[in-house]
């Protein structure tokens, strides 16, 4: 399915813009530099192509793609679901029935078994936050909404929930001093909140552990086993854009923050996310950037167009590597291809195709010095010549 993500991903960007190149980053391996050139995805009809949109989201299931919601300043929000078939390249929109959510953006989705989970967003045509939780299945094509029982969540947008075992995890998001009602007193809740779904009931989770992140919106979120993974997001009110990487245990409650080894990802929201056996893959998003106009230094936004991919479990030769770089081993003594290969692992080099453009940083060996010159010893005086008698 990995394959069908990138595919995807192109057939998108390809509807508004010409091909461009594309940088892949690995958080604990190889940095390679591609051209979406080479990718060559079958004829689709445009006009088959939902309209364009932000604020919606994405679930794959039995090689489709399930898309809901999302809005356009022309069209508002949408409340349809398009269905994007990975092996006939074409999209289908879906007649549905049941209990389904009104139209929105900003609201969080996970997969539950063949549900589409959603929970929260923005209704603009109410100009209210949303805290209502729904599924959808994708097997008949059904709306049901989960009873709302227990503690109360503030109603938000642009958070994550996350399906773990039998819990919705739902941590950040934006929300209103005066939610559900939208009065622009932006607050950014920190706690973290769960549905139990066997109970269907929501409980608020204790504090614990060494790291007490930010609330953030705009971030996004994983599982891997019993925790939950989080990168970047956004706070308005400390106007602060978040690069770390954290991790939430849902049986402990413990919150812990991770340092992986390799080229990070600079602090950014808006980002693309979805795991692939043990690889999580980050892609763009936006970040802040300075820049100089008519002698003044203006604060914009930057769209990044590179790809990130962390390694939950490294291999064993990434290990031997990572080893080797923190005890400073001298790596010139190693053979030119190991050299090489930890090269590739540092993202120094960049590669297309299988020529190398950019010669690796690799360790010089130092020259030996020169041996010191033996001082010559100085000639002993002729001894004079006895005179004749």
């Amino acid at each position: 399915m990995g394959k069908e993500v990138v595919k995807f991903v192109y057939v998108l960007c390809l509807s508004f813009f010409p091909p461009i190149h594309q940088r892949i980053k690995y958080g604990r391996s190889v940095r390679l530099l591609l051209s979406t050139s080479t990718l060559t995805p079958h004829p689709y009809q445009r006009a088959s192509v939902p309209g364009c949109r932000y604020g919606h989201t994405v679930c794959q299931y039995k090689g489709k793609l399930y898309m809901y919601g999302g809005r356009n300043d022309e069209d508002g929000s949408f409340s349809d679901v398009d269905c994007y078939d990975t092996a006939l390249n074409v999209w289908v929109k879906l007649h549905t029935s049941g209990n389904g959510p009104s139209s929105r953006d900003g609201h969080a989705c996970s997969l539950l078994d063949n549900e589409m989970i959603v929970h929260g967003g923005f209704a603009s045509k109410a100009i209210k936050f949303s805290g209502d939780m729904y599924a959808f299945n994708m097997d008949h094509h059904t709306w049901r909404k989960f009873p709302k029982r227990g503690e109360r969540v503030p109603e938000r947008d642009f958070h994550s929930a996350t399906v773990v075992g039998d819990k919705v995890v739902v941590f950040g998001g934006r929300s209103d001093v005066f939610a559900p009602f939208f009065t622009a007193n932006d607050i950014y809740p920190h706690e973290v909140f769960y549905y139990n779904l066997e109970i269907s009931q929501w409980f608020k989770a204790p504090k614990k552990g060494p790291y007490r992140p930010d609330g953030r919106r705009s971030l996004v979120s994983v599982a891997v086993g019993d925790s939950v993974l989080y990168f970047g997001g956004y706070n308005a009110t400390k106007k602060t854009h978040y690069g770390d990487l954290f991790m939430l245990n849902t049986i402990t409650w413990e919150c812990m923050e991770m340092r992986a080894f390799g080229d990070a990802p600079p602090p950014r929201r808006r980002v693309g996310c979805a795991r692939i056996g043990t690889d999580v893959m980050i892609c763009g998003g936006t970040s802040p950037k300075t820049v100089e106009k008519d002698g003044k230094r203006l604060d914009v936004l930057f769209d990044h167009s590179d790809m990130f991919i962390l390694h939950l479990i490294p291999t064993l030769e990434q290990l031997c590597i990572i080893a080797l770089i923190k005890a400073h081993a001298q790596l010139y003594l190693l053979p030119f291809h190991l050299q090489q290969r930890i090269a590739d692992l540092l993202c120094q080099p960049v590669k297309t195709k299988t020529r190398l453009t950019a010669k690796p940083e690799i360790p010089v060996k130092p020259e030996t010095p020169a041996k010191p010159e033996t001082p010559v010893k100085p000639e002993t005086p002729a001894k004079p010549e006895t005179p004749e008698t």
